[in-house]
């Protein structure tokens, strides 16, 4: 080989290799530069192992709620509201609403010159709102979703801080009805549904909003009435109100939907009470769907 093809050759060797090295350190520095500007504190120090794990945790959608801020609850939200699920006749929605996970019905097609009005459920003790669709609650509501999308309605529910006593419901449920229509263009109507201890719920709403309220559905509710008044009565005295309680409910008996009929009706407030015999406790709660339904289309005629 002459002199000249050898200079060549390794001309062209030394410039294959000088190319490789530059590879090599281009594919160092690109994930160090992204570690550094991830992990790297601003005074230099390099993070602990817990700080690389927390980092790292802190856009994981496993994380625990209990740890998110505003800002995270709020990304949260938009991958639960995006791309919602269809049913039969409405899509879902699980969006996360001031730390309560709810769930939202909406009609398929919404007629503007007849916007749909907002159904609230309030649940009862034991049972939560989910983003999964496959537990027994969950199967309830999506029976309820069904029926009142289907007759211009958006149906929706919170976890309502588990029942518990206080104003943290009540403001649950103002949340989740400014959600709605924040998001949506609503009717003014607006109709409550109150099962078991979400009948406690339903009805301390009712006194703090009384003016917003067309209808109120009660399903074997736990009512309180030893603490109704004629200043309670008068705030609801306008909203129709009908409850279902089963004659054989052991959990909340009867007695106590009588008692509370019987004390509003002393400061002339009428309540229908539909007594339904041999029904236990659970056989009220999606049962009489249609018969509210009904309930609620005749407030609006």
């Amino acid at each position: 080989m002459s002199e000249v093809n050898k200079k060549d050759k390794n001309l062209g060797s030394g410039i294959f290799n000088s190319f490789l090295w530059i590879l090599l350190l281009c594919l160092l520095f690109i994930p160090g530069y992204f570690f550094y500007i991830s992990f790297i504190s601003e005074d230099g120090s390099l993070p602990t192992t817990s700080e690389i794990l927390d980092s790292l945790n802190k856009n994981s959608p496993d994380i625990s709620e209990d740890d998110w801020d505003k800002e995270s609850e709020e990304e949260r939200e938009t991958i639960y509201s995006e791309d919602p699920v269809p049913g039969e006749n409405f899509f879902e929605k699980f969006p996360v609403i001031a730390q309560q996970q709810a769930y939202v019905a909406v009609p398929m097609r919404v007629d503007t010159e007849n916007p749909p009005a907002i159904v609230i459920y309030n649940h009862g003790d034991l049972e939560v709102v989910q983003t999964s669709i496959d537990s027994d609650f969950m199967t309830k509501l999506r029976l309820y979703a069904e029926v009142f999308t289907s007759n211009n309605y958006i149906f929706a529910a919170s976890d309502i801080h588990d029942n518990e006593d206080g104003d943290a419901p009540v403001n649950d449920i103002e949340n989740l009805i400014s959600w709605v229509s924040e998001n949506y263009t609503v009717s003014e109507k607006m109709f409550l549904i109150g099962f078991s201890r979400g009948g406690y719920t339903t009805t301390n709403y009712a006194l703090q909003y009384p003016e917003q309220i067309s209808g109120i559905a009660l399903l074997a509710p736990a009512t309180y009435y030893t603490q109704w008044g004629q200043e309670e009565a008068d705030k609801i005295m306008n909203i129709p109100i009908k409850i279902w309680h089963g004659t054989d409910d052991v959990n909340i008996q009867i007695i106590h939907s009588r008692n509370f009929v019987e004390q509003l009706a002393g400061y002339d407030k009428e309540i229908v009470l539909l007594e339904k015999d041999g029904k236990a406790h659970y056989d009220v709660d999606d049962e009489y769907i249609d018969e509210i339904l009904d309930f609620f289309e005749t407030t609006l005629q």
